[in-house]
């Protein structure tokens, strides 16, 4: 058993090496993995103590609870930097050293569409529609990704205020039910100008932690209407995009929510992978 004291940014660095050591080479190690039985019995670690910007850690190496095999995704996220470089420093050095499979980037919904564009959602107007700003910088830095062997995956955390019953809020914004349409036509056009203007092909679309409204909030129910709403969309302008199933803040919440999309069984072929937070 070990104590080890240090600062608040060695934590960083010492769980970024251990990210990146956890992706080296082609098979995963093997490791016992304790009982419950096991790990209850254990002598409890000294708590860790935070001493403004130290913190005093015990680690013991024999204490095995889990093993992260590999690490392969990222957050390429342009208005997280507040960069209009598509390529900004965060994702530069990412794509540059990490061994990314699966990229997820920001749908800047409420920049893309800020007044409605008609008041038909089976008519795009495109004249409504802005590829400028963080949108612009994500299509561009998404047209560098082909070059890499990459899963997308396109995320939106808030929608335009004329969409929100509480346009007032920062967080759990509840858009009007009466506009799940209007919000499926937005999305829809997102995923049209990626692939017809920049040559991009999404594979997999979600809502940013529903479940706690960060930014826009949906129940399991109302997200699978959202998804209902965008099929006939999808299939008139061939798009293939599959929507994440929950994307959820926590692996906790993940399941429940999860089971309320999957009884309606009619949304099985829209989604793909399940997806949670952590």
């Amino acid at each position: 058993m070990r104590k080890i004291v240090c600062s608040i940014s060695t934590i960083f660095s010492i769980l970024l090496i251990a990210g990146l050591l956890a992706g080296c080479g082609n098979a995963a190690p093997v490791f016992d993995v304790p009982d419950i039985e096991t790990i209850k019995s254990r002598e409890p670690l000294p708590e860790t103590v935070v001493d403004e910007d130290r913190i005093t850690f015990t680690v013991n190496p024999e204490y095995t609870l889990q093993t992260i095999h590999t690490t392969a995704g990222g957050n390429f996220i342009n208005k997280f930097s507040g960069s209009y470089d598509p390529i900004e420093p965060v994702s530069r050095y990412n794509l540059n050293n990490l061994d990314v499979g699966v990229a997820r980037v920001r749908m800047t919904l409420e920049e893309f569409e800020v007044t409605n564009d008609n008041n038909d959602p089976k008519k795009i107007d495109w004249d409504a529609f802005s590829n400028d700003g963080y949108n612009e910088a994500t299509f561009i830095l998404l047209q560098e990704m082909q070059s890499y062997d990459l899963e997308i995956v396109a995320t939106f955390w808030d929608v335009p205020d004329w969409m929100v019953l509480n346009p007032q809020n920062d967080a759990d914004r509840m858009v009007n039910f009466a506009l799940y349409d209007e919000l499926a036509e937005c999305v829809t056009a997102w995923l049209v100008m990626a692939r017809d203007e920049y040559g991009i092909e999404i594979e997999y679309l979600s809502v940013n932690e529903p479940n706690i409204g960060a930014q826009v909030g949906f129940m399991g129910r109302e997200l699978t209407t959202l998804i209902e709403a965008s099929e006939p969309l999808f299939k008139k302008n061939d798009i293939q995009t599959r929507w994440l199933l929950a994307d959820t803040s926590n692996a906790s919440g993940s399941a429940g929510y999860s089971t309320a999309m999957l009884r309606n069984g009619d949304i099985l072929d829209l989604t793909g992978p399940f997806a949670f937070h952590s």
